[in-house]
């Protein structure tokens, strides 16, 4: 039989730097999220087209607040399962590669937004 400690792990990586550097890693990809919303919002009020299959119907029919419910609901949904699969390495490579796509868009917003 599974043992009480194997079905409820413990909440010591809350409390450790590695486990608190996890979960500043989870909330830069989320908060990354947030912030790619609003400048995708700034954006396509100003002319430009919003490249998410996903996210372009709804910004290009101006349901701008459905539109933050699929983006953040996704988000939320991929930033918890990170977060319960913090132990596997593939999880740990996915938050990496986020985190890194995420700083790439957020250079791509702020060259379209001052021309550079």
């Amino acid at each position: 039989m599974y043992s009480k400690a194997t079905i409820y792990p413990s909440k010591k990586w809350l409390f450790d730097i590695a486990g608190r550097l996890w979960l500043y890693l989870l909330f830069f990809i989320w908060s990354a999220s947030l912030m790619d919303f609003f400048l995708t919002l700034f954006q396509v009020q100003n002319g430009i087209n919003e490249l998410n299959p996903i996210l372009a119907p709804f910004f290009h029919n101006h349901l701008y607040f459905q539109a933050f419910l699929v983006k953040m609901g996704l988000t939320s949904l991929g930033v918890y399962v990170l977060s319960v699969c913090h132990r596997h390495p593939k999880a740990k490579a996915a938050a990496y590669f986020l985190s890194l796509v995420y700083l790439l868009l957020l250079v791509y917003h702020a060259l379209n937004i001052f021309q550079i």
